[in-house]
């Protein structure tokens, strides 16, 4: 069912919605103590230039990242113990375009 879900732009991977349903659920389950997330539906839409879909991921994204705040702090394994690192990742799907050979250079 999954990858049967409609997606907005043709994309074949999961969209982030279920990213971070499943992240959460992990977390949940397991409790790592190192979690490695990667969403793409921000850069997807950022590289495609769409940006009120843009607009809307980072408004997403933000919603996720909070849920997995309020998620953590009643959690005395995540509690005061828990660094986030969050960062922007470029899209899969874009990594073939000139563009990205360019992103983080150092001059």
């Amino acid at each position: 069912m999954l990858y049967e879900f409609p997606k907005p732009w043709g994309y074949s991977g999961r969209l982030d919605e279920f990213t971070h349903t499943f992240r959460i659920e992990y977390l949940k389950e397991r409790h790592p103590r190192f979690l490695y997330v990667v969403y793409v539906d921000l850069g997807k839409f950022g590289h495609d230039r769409v940006y009120a879909g843009y607009l809307r991921a980072i408004n997403i994204n933000n919603a996720f990242i909070e849920g997995v705040w309020e998620y953590t702090q009643p959690d005395s394994f995540y509690k005061d113990q828990t660094l986030f690192i969050i960062t922007a990742g470029p899209c899969p799907q874009a990594w073939h375009h000139e563009e990205l050979l360019y992103h983080g250079e150092i001059s």
